[in-house]
């Protein structure tokens, strides 16, 4: 009697009898493993050695899936903290120009006396961003003129300046405001309403053209002397023909 390797299965002699039940056993065994066989093909849940690692399984241009996914991102990663933080840093930094805090910058007046009235320029030691500034000017702490803007720069006519005359000592006050602060200071000036322009030239011609002056000009040199002797020669005073020539 011999039997088969893998299943054992029965061999009957040749010649030898009763051996019907020992056959049938043996196509129970084979019924038997040919539907194990069937149903781990259609489900796919062999066990041989290694049947479904990655490094096994070919795609269509013949990758095997291992190479593959051990050139991708591992797909199980979470996102790096860090990487929302940076991005949560850029919109605070927007945030900080569009709405700094000024109370940890310094505040600076110039004012200036212009012709017509007064120039007033403010100015931050760090260049920020501001919604809205107002000035508030005042004499003897009443208030006089006021303000707002926009822009850091602002002209204030004299006719604006009401009860302030030449000389008077007034208060100059700028608040500057931000989305989430402002900062506040204040300088004392003096003013004077400056002249226009062509009455304050005529104001210096008048001061310069003494004769003093002109004689002085005119000693530095022999030529000019003597253009001027002909020029008092020929008028009655040195203040008539000042006069000629201011007039309009």
């Amino acid at each position: 009697m011999a039997n088969t390797t893998n299943y054992n299965l029965y061999k009957p002699i040749e010649g030898e009898s009763g051996w019907a039940t020992i056959i049938n056993s043996n196509f129970d065994v084979i019924d038997s493993q040919m539907k194990s066989n069937q149903d781990s093909i259609t489900g796919h849940t062999g066990t041989g050695k290694h049947k479904h690692e990655a490094s096994q399984i070919r795609t269509s241009n013949g990758s095997d899936v291992q190479s593959i996914l051990d050139g991708k991102a591992n797909l199980s990663h979470t996102h790096s903290i860090y990487a929302l933080q940076s991005e949560m840093e850029i919109i605070g930094n927007t945030l900080d120009l569009l709405a700094p805090d000024l109370t940890s910058v310094n505040l600076f007046i110039e004012a200036v006396n212009r012709d017509g009235g007064l120039r007033i320029h403010f100015y931050t030691d760090v260049s920020v961003y501001f919604t809205q500034a107002v000035l508030q000017i005042d004499k003897g702490g009443s208030g006089v003129s006021g303000v707002t803007t926009s822009s850091n720069v602002v002209f204030i006519p004299g006719s604006d300046l009401s009860g302030v005359v030449d000389a008077d000592v007034i208060g100059i006050t700028v608040i500057l405001y931000s989305g989430l602060s402002s900062i506040e200071q204040t300088i004392n000036h003096t003013f004077y309403l400056t002249p226009l322009p062509l009455e304050s030239r005529v104001n210096v011609i008048e001061q310069q053209l003494t004769l003093g002056n002109i004689i002085d000009s005119f000693a530095q040199d022999e030529d000019a002397l003597q253009a001027l002797a002909n020029v008092l020669h020929s008028s009655n005073t040195l203040a008539q023909k000042i006069s000629e020539l201011m007039a309009p």
